[in-house]
């Protein structure tokens, strides 16, 4: 959904995950380290984007 006044848009994933067996006892240690690294990865995707659109077009 665009933002008023900007011409961007918004990105929602949702991530809901239901560990078995052995992974339940270090799931939470797991599900820290993915937060994170989806967090940065999600930060590295907007600043490209918007080095994208700054760059001006070639003739």
């Amino acid at each position: 959904m665009p933002t008023r006044g900007c011409s961007g848009g918004q990105l929602h994933a949702e991530f809901e995950p239901r560990p078995h067996g052995w992974f339940r006892l270090i799931f939470p240690l797991f599900l820290f380290a993915i937060r994170r690294q989806e967090k940065a990865n999600m930060t590295y995707l907007r600043e490209a984007l918007e080095r994208r659109v700054q760059v001006p077009a070639r003739d």
